[in-house]
């Protein structure tokens, strides 16, 4: 809405709530809601000053088209729970709201405690926690869970500094237990000093599919920050399809899952991470059942070692992945390092890392279909992991079938690939990478021939460029966003949206160009 109307709240109310019996059916719509200053409970769950800008309790309307900012609550003595949205006890829908410049302690942007909620295109970004609280340190800068469940799809979460734990999101529990879900969107540029500057997950589940996580990092007064990217312990982790990138922790930059029984973790990147101690890539603790399959860990870093995959006290399967020209101190593994733990070893490709590969558990180079060669990532320069189609971790060259997160081939337009490698479902990956500067690849699979268009919107809704118009063969594609216009001019930095459709087709993904 370019001239919404204007919602403005005082310091002692919030700027927008409801009273009685609501429901889905109350659509609210073009708002932008401000100046709020919350109110007080004491006792959902704990005693402060609730919902800067919206406070929702017990009501649940679909709120569409708003912009929730200036809002804040809480200070030094009062803990502020939402300073933009705050939700008790309800099942409320967001679509295409906008979240920033709100200020609280837990969930600068958004808190929520029971009940469940879903936002939909949504970007919570560039809001303030306070850390002059001594007795309520801040967590959640952009979104904090308490024993809800809430489904964000194709949301950005970013800009968030100086949490102690969940930079972006913290989600944990005060008599219950919370659910995450995530589809598509993007989490970056958040740090946090202790836990999780992307994510801070305790208990309850967690499942994230085609996120990517980039650019969150630990503070310069962090001294043993764990989970750059992601951090979960207690928890049911499923993770499909994500890009994890560009991270930094002193311990598990990109990831790191302690005590999270039967966790799986398939077809991700993880890229560029950073640990200044060790586990650049992903650190496992006390976790049983792990399932780690079709990874591609690459061009991590671990100051002490370890950059690769760390393990301690686990159990799991690592299959069908790549790890490659992580780097690190040779006193530790950084491919995969394993202490008092059992791992099963199945058609890896571990190559060009600071040597030893392995170590905590026997090199299994030259068994069970665990190669090391290098395994041609199709512009690894530029972020590109792809591989080519003579890469000795695609088939047919692998007897194992293919290794790493993405389909095998390379191109910066759209190109075939080999017909046996028909696919038998349509499939995006997600843009990679993600954020990126100057350009991003973005890999898709036609199970069936046909006329196909690429394009690339601004927020707005605006064409900024087509990427591809034309008739596609039945395979892998591949293609490059250099960051321009039609007309071949820079655009600026910001947030878009790549559409990609063929015959029945239709997908929508969201990428993050940063200068």
């Amino acid at each position: 809405v370019n001239t919404p109307t204007v919602i403005t709240g005082t310091l002692a109310n919030p700027a927008l709530q409801f009273v009685g019996a609501v429901d889905n059916t109350c659509i609210v719509d073009g708002f932008r809601v401000q100046g709020g200053g919350g109110r007080f409970f004491a006792n959902i769950p704990y005693a402060g000053n609730y919902g800067g800008g919206i406070m929702l309790n017990q009501t649940s309307p679909t709120m569409r088209n708003l912009h929730v900012t200036g809002n804040t609550v809480g200070g030094s003595t009062t803990l502020g729970l939402g300073g933009g949205i705050a939700i008790y006890n309800a099942q409320p829908v967001f679509e295409n709201v906008r979240v920033t410049g709100n200020t609280g302690i837990y969930g600068a942007g958004v808190f929520v405690h029971q009940g469940s909620a879903t936002f939909t295109n949504c970007e919570i970004t560039d809001n303030f926690v306070t850390t002059t609280n001594g007795t309520y340190p801040a967590k959640g800068g952009g979104l904090h869970v308490l024993d809800a469940t809430v489904t964000l799809n194709d949301c950005t979460i970013s800009g968030h500094t100086q949490t102690d734990e969940g930079g972006g999101i913290f989600a944990g529990s005060f008599s219950s237990t919370s659910n995450l879900v995530m589809n598509g969107g993007l989490i970056a540029n958040n740090t946090a000093r202790v836990k999780g500057a992307g994510i801070a997950k305790v208990g309850g589940a967690l499942t994230l599919t085609d996120v990517t996580i980039s650019g969150n990092t630990k503070l310069p007064t962090s001294t043993f920050m764990i989970g750059g990217g992601i951090h979960a312990t207690g928890a049911a982790v499923t993770l499909d399809g994500l890009t994890l990138l560009d991270n930094q922790a002193q311990v598990g930059g990109g990831l790191n899952l302690s005590s999270c029984a039967n966790a799986m973790v398939t077809d991700c990147l993880l890229a560029s991470n950073d640990a200044a101690f060790w586990a650049g890539g992903a650190q496992f603790e006390t976790s049983t059942g792990l399932q780690l399959t079709n990874l591609t860990v690459a061009d991590n870093t671990g100051a002490a070692g370890g950059a690769g995959l760390y393990f301690t006290t686990c159990v799991g399967t690592v299959a069908n992945s790549i790890l490659a020209f992580n780097i690190g101190a040779p006193s530790i593994a950084n491919a995969i390092q394993a202490q008092a733990t059992t791992l099963t070893l199945t058609c890896n490709d571990a190559f060009g890392n600071t040597a030893p590969n392995y170590a905590g558990v026997p090199d299994p180079t030259g068994s069970d279909g665990n190669i090391s060669a290098d395994p041609l990532f199709c512009n690894r320069p530029e972020g590109d992991y792809g591989i080519a189609l003579t890469s000795p971790a695609a088939p047919p060259q692998s007897i194992c079938g293919l290794m790493g997160a993405f389909t095998a081939g390379c191109g910066g337009t759209p190109v075939e690939d080999d017909p046996i490698l028909v696919p038998l479902a349509f499939r995006v990956e997600p843009n990679f990478p993600n954020s990126f500067n100057p350009s991003t690849t973005i890999r898709f699979s036609l199970p069936t021939a046909g006329r196909t268009t690429i394009t690339v919107y601004d927020v707005a809704g605006r064409l900024v460029k087509t990427l591809a118009d034309e008739n596609l063969a039945a395979a892998t594609h591949s293609l490059r966003w250099a960051g321009d216009d039609d007309r071949g001019r820079p655009v600026g930095a910001g947030v878009y949206f790549y559409r990609i459709r063929s015959g029945a087709h239709d997908h929508v993904g969201r990428m993050a160009l940063v200068k």
